[in-house]
């Protein structure tokens, strides 16, 4: 589990919102703790964030 952590830190640009994800999805989705972005990661981290990431750029008028 250790590796896919460290994966995901040198990998993911959305590791300081999670932290390196849920062992149980890396293993479940792909097979493997060594591994780095789930469809669950996807969906509950990125693109969360993204939206909400783009809703305080757009309600601070700093929208790039």
């Amino acid at each position: 589990m250790t590796g896919g952590v460290e994966n995901c830190q040198q990998n993911c640009q959305y590791f300081g919102v999670c932290g390196g994800g849920a062992g149980s999805n890396k293993y479940w989705e792909n097979g493997t703790f060594n591994s780095t972005e789930t469809t669950a990661c996807k969906y509950r981290i990125k693109v969360i964030t993204d939206l909400v990431l783009d809703e305080l750029e757009n309600s601070l008028g700093i929208a790039g």
